[in-house]
């Protein structure tokens, strides 16, 4: 459909609370007002190359002959857009991995549609109180960017906690996954080569060896467990959720990555404050401790 637009670019611009004549809420049915996500297409010949990250005065040209617009005007803004979504010189990202998600849909497709709307939501609302931004998300495979790692890490216990809350299909049971969807979070700070609106979406896409390490790692994680990369992933600076621990686990070949990554586990009470014990991250074998 893009295509027969004369492929603009398009720009994600968050969802906004609007007021107005003939404005309604099909949710709740309020009339005069609404939240809506909202979109921006720009013709190709005004297209602006994000890649570059010096964007322009709004509303001014910028090069190579693209354009950015001034921000819109509407009551509030509920979530953020690309312009708001991390940057600079060093941001997180955090992949989110489901497991058995894809075979779920694929088997019983009315049961998974529920289930994967019932983690959306959960990830979604979690998302907001972290201040995280959605990149990207297929049948329960989400990327997501924070500015800082100690967002992440907060996201991630939360959502390992709140998974365990949720009102799951009893069915659920007979086809594994008894307690419902379980995920793997894996997380990495870094730098990123370009940042730029997602040609379909408009969502903030990042581009840079740290997109293929963060995926990596998660992929590494257990179902249920939060990994986080680098040396000292979180500087010593934050405090956890009481229990909560970091435990670095040593350093191990990732697929496709050249150099050892050092994986640190977020260790996560229970109610009673024991600990899971996870197998070692499923990695090409440990390199140090």
């Amino acid at each position: 459909q893009l295509t027969q637009l004369g492929s603009p670019q398009v720009i994600d611009l968050g969802e906004h609370l609007l007021e107005g004549q003939g404005i309604a809420d099909p949710s709740s049915g309020d009339e005069g007002k609404a939240v809506v996500r909202l979109v921006q297409l720009v013709p190709e010949s005004l297209a602006y190359d994000y890649s570059t990250e010096t964007v322009s005065e709004p509303g001014t040209a910028s090069s190579p002959g693209g354009r950015v617009f001034p921000p819109i005007i509407s009551k509030e803004r509920r979530k953020p857009g690309f312009d708001q979504s991390p940057s600079g010189p060093s941001i997180t990202l955090c992949f989110v991995f489901t497991k058995g998600a894809q075979d779920l849909v694929a088997s019983a497709p009315a049961l998974g549609a529920l289930s994967l709307g019932i983690l959306r939501r959960c990830v979604r609302d979690l998302l907001q109180l972290s201040e995280g931004y959605e990149c990207q998300e297929d049948e329960g495979a989400f990327m997501l960017a924070f500015q800082t790692m100690g967002q992440a890490a907060a996201f991630g216990i939360a959502l390992q906690r709140e998974l365990k809350n949720q009102p799951w299909s009893p069915e659920l049971k007979t086809r594994g996954l008894a307690g419902g969807l379980k995920v793997a979070v894996g997380a990495l700070s870094g730098g990123y080569t370009s940042r730029r609106p997602h040609f379909s979406t408009g969502r903030a896409d990042y581009f840079g060896t740290i997109v293929n390490r963060t995926a990596r790692i998660a992929a590494s994680a257990n179902s249920g467990q939060v990994l986080l990369g680098g040396e000292e992933p979180l500087g010593g600076q934050v405090v956890l959720d009481t229990g909560c621990q970091v435990r670095r686990l040593g350093a191990f070949t990732l697929k496709g990555i050249d150099s050892p990554m050092v994986l640190s586990e977020i260790r996560i009470p229970d109610e009673e404050g024991r600990y899971e014990d996870f197998p070692e991250p499923k990695t090409k074998g440990r390199v140090s401790d």
